[in-house]
């Protein structure tokens, strides 16, 4: 993680989790959701599913599956920030 990355996630950390979840975990979930049953469906010819699955879907794909790669998204950046605290710190001291 180079330090334009670190600052970005150092700003993103510090508005939280919560929002950070409610924003990617989100989108991504709406994203995945209107490629899986908007589109690929359209590609393939496959008939519309009925409103209950449509909701359904939609609920599934934007409040569980979104935030739970956003939660897997924010684990792996904090891994990386962690690490590249750690390297920069090393570096830091090495040049004392």
């Amino acid at each position: 993680m180079d330090a334009k990355a670190m600052e970005r996630w150092r700003e993103t950390r510090a508005r939280g989790l919560l929002r950070f979840l409610a924003i990617y975990g989100a989108a991504f979930g709406l994203a995945f959701f209107v490629v899986t049953d908007l589109v690929f469906p359209a590609l393939l010819s496959e008939p519309r599913p009925d409103t209950a699955t449509f909701v359904r879907d939609a609920a599934i794909y934007v409040f569980v599956l979104g935030p739970a790669f956003g939660g897997v998204m924010w684990w792996l950046n904090e891994r990386a920030y962690a690490r590249a605290q750690t390297a920069s710190a090393a570096q830091a001291s090495d040049g004392e």
